[in-house]
């Protein structure tokens, strides 16, 4: 066997359910061929949800884990006083849980309090995950 490792990633910005996944057997099926003296081989899909645990031969994985990763990863930089690196990948945090996974409480028109209501338990449930295993360190990795 080969010393290479393939790590193919399809990014979507919405749920796996509503994306164009059927591609997947075609991507995996090139790489097979292409790459295959890889050891390691790997097919990601990221995605805002999923309802099943495969789509076309890549596995989802949640843009709220993925920040929540990287919110341990940018805790241990700090911990090295990476604090620039710390600080660019919070900023891609940042940007994605705002945009991306709405964590933020919605402030527009007359249902203001309605709206904050209802973002504010899954801000505070995606922090307490943070949190959770941060505390927990390296045994509660995603």
């Amino acid at each position: 066997m080969g010393d290479t490792a393939l790590l193919i990633v399809e990014v979507k910005l919405g749920g796996a359910e509503n994306a164009d996944t059927e591609k997947g057997t075609g991507y995996c099926r090139s790489m097979e061929i292409d790459q295959h003296d890889a050891r390691f081989k790997k097919y990601v899909i990221l995605v805002l949800d999923a309802a099943d645990e495969e789509y076309y031969g890549f596995k989802p994985r949640l843009w709220t884990d993925v920040c929540v990763e990287l919110r341990l990863i940018a805790a241990r930089l700090c911990k090295r006083r990476e604090h620039l690196r710390a600080a660019m990948i919070l900023a891609f945090i940042t940007a994605a849980e705002q945009n991306l996974v709405k964590l933020r409480p919605v402030l527009q028109g007359g249902g203001d309090e309605v709206a904050a209501a209802l973002t504010l338990p899954r801000i505070t449930g995606h922090i307490t995950r943070f949190l959770e295993a941060f505390e927990d360190g390296e045994k509660n990795r995603l």
